[in-house]
């Protein structure tokens, strides 16, 4: 369906619209977990006025050691000069930019898989609401939801050099490929993509040699129309062995609602999972793959997408990370599922509209409702704990020591200080914190590459450093030890004087305890009733959950 460019334009605005009204601030600070360890980088590059962690082309892209892909951390930094503004409001200004990007992008997609307005109005619709890219570009520093908002574009660039390979348009999905390699590691998944469409295009070269070799098999009505619910029931059946037999759904036995291994209830769990990520529209993809499948006259674009889905059904174990790529996949097809249901209505015209309408409002309305819930589970900074990092950024220097690492990162993006644990909530061995904030000199700092051979899923990348401390061990040789005992515990002492720490901040929810590696441990450096912080130091600052104390 074809709309006047009046109309065309007014919907587009609409989705800018509505991106910017679903980013809009209803927390009173910004949001994540891991996202704080990005800010605090960005703070300090901005700073610094240079980025400490990049030893190595590669660290651009974290494929090197005490490195992270840094596309959004130079953003952030970046917009921090040039605006002059705080992180915090810069980081709110990249979410608004990333989502204009995210509804733009899934637009030109569409318009370049289908050429139909009311197709792109659809997907892009559909992608501007799924829940994941909102929440991920939402007041957060932008990593996966950068990664997010640039993967409609990557395969708009793939299609466009198809249709018209020129040079300039064949260096684009390499570009864009690049760029979403710098704001997260997820863009090796888009070597599957590439896979998908070298495939698909041999596929689709077979079948047109097939064609024209065997006319008379392939070109009579009945046999194409047979050749295409064949088609059909290829695909639901590769779609089924892949999820039954690939393993997929033993990662899914846990649930919100249910958990159990048996079939129908992973089933459910996958159901919920690709809902809460792309939307509540999840469910036509399955009606848009039979319309791709069963359509006719099919070119490359149908068949790269349906060899795509088939290709990242294996990738669904990976529960923690699915939200962050099937997003525009799902949109696609539920966008085909959309169009392919009001074909078959489309003689009733009023009806059609009515149906139509009415599954964008429930789809916005049901979005609403999924966002509020997703929204109670968010971590983001509390008053409490900005007020702590205003008092910290006048009152301590030197490095924050602290029994919770998720708090810490929070009061370091306020007050702009380096803390220990490094890493957030998850407590890292090693990582880009330590090169930032001066932990470890570069000089010490020996590299080697890790064999092929030993190269596995989890790891980040192919080499190995030597010379750099285990900042998690020393943080927890910290809390084991006593502050003043130091024939007892020499390490205490001597780990507080190498990473300069004269304050202490705790976390009043673990009084005399630190979060280690999942389980609360006592702090003895803490807590002892004799020699303990509590006892031997006075302490400085006081909120409802938080304490400084001096050291």
């Amino acid at each position: 369906m074809r709309f006047p460019k009046k109309t065309n334009l007014m919907l587009i605005l609409f989705l800018i619209a509505l991106s910017f009204v679903l980013r809009f601030p209803s927390t009173p600070h910004s949001l994540g977990i891991d996202a704080f360890v990005m800010q605090n980088l960005a703070n300090t590059m901005a700073h610094n006025g240079f980025a400490a962690w990049i030893m190595h082309p590669l660290s651009f892209l974290g494929l090197y050691p005490l490195s992270y892909p840094s596309g959004g951390i130079f953003l952030t930094a970046n917009v921090i000069v040039l605006t002059g503004t705080s992180s915090e409001v810069s980081i709110m200004l990249l979410s608004f930019m990333m989502g204009l990007i995210g509804v733009l992008g899934s637009y030109m997609l569409a318009r370049e898989f289908r050429d139909d307005d009311l197709f792109a109005f659809i997907v892009a619709f559909l992608f501007c609401l799924a829940p994941k890219f909102i929440l991920n570009t939402t007041w957060e520093t932008p990593t996966r939801g950068g990664f997010m908002a640039f993967t409609p574009i990557f395969l708009w660039s793939l299609l466009r050099a198809h249709r018209d390979p020129n040079r300039k348009n064949i260096a684009l999905p390499i570009l864009f490929l690049f760029i979403l390699a710098t704001f997260h590691r997820l863009a090796l998944l888009m070597l599957i993509v590439i896979l998908a469409y070298i495939s698909a295009y041999f596929f689709f070269v077979l079948v047109k040699i097939a064609k024209m070799k065997m006319p008379a098999v392939f070109l009579k009505p009945k046999a194409r129309k047979r050749m295409r619910l064949f088609g059909v029931i290829a695909l639901l059946a590769l779609a089924a062995g892949l999820v039954f037999g690939s393993g997929v759904l033993d990662s899914y036995e846990t649930g919100r609602v249910m958990t159990s291994d048996e079939i129908p209830v992973q089933l459910f769990n996958l159901g919920v999972s690709l809902t809460r990520s792309s939307g509540v529209l999840a469910p036509f993809l399955l009606v848009g793959a039979v319309v791709l499948a069963y359509q006719r006259n099919k070119t490359l674009k149908e068949s790269f997408i349906l060899f795509v889905v088939l290709a990242i059904i294996p990738t669904l174990y990976l529960r923690r990370y699915t939200g962050f790529y099937v997003p525009v996949f799902l949109s696609l097809l539920a966008g085909m599922g959309v169009i392919g249901i009001m074909m078959l209505a489309r003689k009733r015209k009023r009806a059609t509209a009515a149906v139509f309408i009415a599954m964008l409002v429930g789809s916005l309305g049901l979005t609403g409702m999924l966002l509020d819930y997703e929204s109670e589970t968010s971590k983001y900074m509390s008053m409490e704990q900005y007020g702590t990092g205003l008092y910290a950024s006048q009152y301590v220097n030197g490095t924050i020591f602290s029994n919770n690492g998720l708090l810490v990162t929070r009061i370091s993006a306020v007050s702009g200080l380096p803390y220990l644990p490094i890493g957030g909530a998850t407590v890292s061995r090693s990582g880009p914190e330590q090169l930032a904030f001066g932990f470890v000199d570069v000089e010490d700092i020996h590299v080697t590459q890790i064999p092929l051979e030993e190269l596995t899923l989890n790891s980040d990348h192919p080499f190995l450093a030597y010379g750099v401390p285990n900042a998690q061990r020393e943080w927890r040789a910290i809390h084991d030890g006593f502050i003043d005992d130091l024939e007892t515990y020499p390490d205490t002492d001597r780990y507080l004087r190498e990473y300069n720490i004269y304050y202490a901040l705790e976390d009043s929810k673990l009084p005399s305890h630190f979060m280690w590696s999942g389980p609360i441990r006592y702090s003895r450096f803490l807590g002892d009733p004799f020699y303990g912080v509590h006892n031997v130091r006075y302490k400085m600052y006081e909120s409802e959950r938080n304490q400084i104390w001096s050291l």
